[in-house]
């Protein structure tokens, strides 16, 4: 769910020509005799880029940064322009995600059982996203719902909604790492697996060493972001008992193995999904990382036979 910063195509206010100092201009000019007594000049060669942007945004909601409403008339306009200009976008916006799920490719429902709580709810959040790449996301989860109601839960909306940027793209590099089980289709980040110990573990060395996630995009504190947000169980977990002889069915993206345990006593020990970032990775593009499948295979050659 990769989701790159992109806008509303601003209105942009029409520039005023800088008046920049020419060679002959003196620390007597004009332009400083004005300044009052004990005040410094204000630099507005780095702060100018910055009111440019802060008047561009404020533009396409109605809002002039120059203007002085002297009435209550003339703020009553300026108000009644503003909540124009808000609804205008917030249909675009529904307008937008309803085309996008439109043209999702989703199983055919012939009936329709979608929860009309579920739907208004949708309504009242979906308005309110604006950048393209949002909208393809909420689109795609409107038709998932339409096509299989209950795919979605109105909690994972608000998470979503609540998802900056950055957020997303950390939620899209644990997508990216996340293997699922044939048994159970919640998503984890294997990290390593542990062996009970024994007598005989004493007399031999450990050669298995947890998989260190921060060098396939995944840091430490982002994990922490994402346990914060929801969408990872709170610690590590470690399974049961890999049962002697059993076989494991693993999917990482579009590459698939099995492991079965060498030895008694292994366990596998990951970071779980949590159920609002379950239902969020259907959404990911079920595409790999193929360094961490290579060191996820490794790892667990250490202990497992792999096929």
């Amino acid at each position: 769910m990769k989701i790159d910063p992109s806008g509303v195509s601003p209105i942009v206010p029409r520039k005023r020509e800088a008046k920049l100092p020419t060679d002959n201009s003196t620390p007597h000019s004009s332009s400083s005799s004005t300044q009052s007594a004990g005040t410094k000049p204000t630099d507005t060669s780095s702060t100018g880029s910055t009111q440019q942007k802060i008047s561009r945004w404020f533009t396409q909601v109605g809002l002039s940064p120059n203007a002085d409403y002297v009435d209550y008339k003339a703020k009553s306009v300026a108000a009644r322009r503003h909540e124009d200009i808000r609804r205008v976008k917030r249909t675009e916006n529904l307008q937008k995600i309803m085309n996008i799920a439109c043209h999702v490719s989703v199983p055919e429902n012939t009936s329709d059982n979608t929860d009309a709580d579920w739907f208004y709810a949708f309504i009242d959040l979906a308005e309110n996203i604006y950048t393209p790449a949002m909208q393809e996301v909420w689109g795609k989860i409107l038709a998932v719902e339409i096509s299989r109601p209950g795919s979605f839960s109105l909690r994972s909306l608000e998470t979503l909604k609540q998802l900056t940027q950055r957020d997303a793209q950390l939620f899209s590099a644990a997508c990216k790492l996340a293997s699922v089980k044939s048994s159970d289709p919640v998503p984890r980040l294997i990290t390593h697996f542990n062996q009970r110990k024994s007598l005989f573990d004493f007399f031999i060395g450990n050669t298995n060493r947890p998989i260190n996630l921060a060098n396939y995009g995944l840091s430490y504190p982002a994990l922490l972001s994402l346990i914060e947000l929801g969408l990872l169980m709170p610690s590590e977990i470690e399974s049961a008992e890999v049962p002697l002889k059993q076989s494991i069915a693993i999917r990482c993206g579009e590459t698939a193995f099995e492991v079965s345990p060498k030895k008694t006593g292994l366990a596998l020990v990951y970071y779980k999904f949590s159920n609002v970032g379950a239902e969020l990775f259907l959404l990911s593009k079920k595409k790999e990382n193929t360094e961490y499948v290579g060191m996820l295979k490794r790892t667990l050659s250490l202990g497992f036979t792999l096929k």
